[in-house]
């Protein structure tokens, strides 16, 4: 893969954005206009974005702004992100969208605390808020934080 091809899926990875010094490198090589080049490659961008978009949702993500923010609070999840983008770019591997993906929903009561509670109450599930989570008696398991009845694959995040 040429170095400007490189260089602009780590732009993308590093920044979420397209550069434009990359886009005129890009140009150059391939002889197009700039404007062009631009345009192709925004095109692949919304693909890509599209498709982290359609991976995540399909995966219980069902609001990417606030999991944004959640991967953004945090450095690991950070640097997650952007070797799930390169990942996703250079070998299409979407893995990497799936772990972040399963993180977010074991954080959910930490994060959106409030739906999560609503959302336990809709289901008739006894629950309590203890410090930053959420506790819940759950028949013939009694009382398990949310993260561990979701690792345990006690509960699951859907959308109604």
């Amino acid at each position: 893969m040429p170095g400007a091809q490189v260089a602009a899926i780590n732009a993308v990875a590093e920044t979420g954005e397209i550069d434009q010094r990359v886009i005129e490198r890009l140009a150059q090589q391939s002889g197009q206009e700039p404007a062009k080049i631009a345009q192709q490659v925004q095109q692949v961008y919304d693909g890509f974005h599209g498709a982290i978009s359609s991976r995540l949702e399909g995966a219980g993500v069902h609001d990417l702004e606030l999991f944004d923010e959640f991967v953004g609070s945090d450095q690991r999840l950070h640097r997650d992100m952007q070797k799930a983008v390169r990942d996703l770019m250079m070998h299409n591997d979407a893995s990497g969208f799936d772990r972040l993906a399963t993180s977010y929903r074991e954080a959910l009561d930490q994060i959106d605390p409030e739906a999560v509670a609503e959302a336990l109450a809709a289901a008739g599930i006894r629950h309590r808020r203890d410090g930053g989570g959420i506790l819940m008696t759950l028949p013939g398991h009694g009382e398990v934080t949310y993260r561990a009845a979701m690792k345990a694959g006690l509960i699951k995040v859907s959308r109604v």
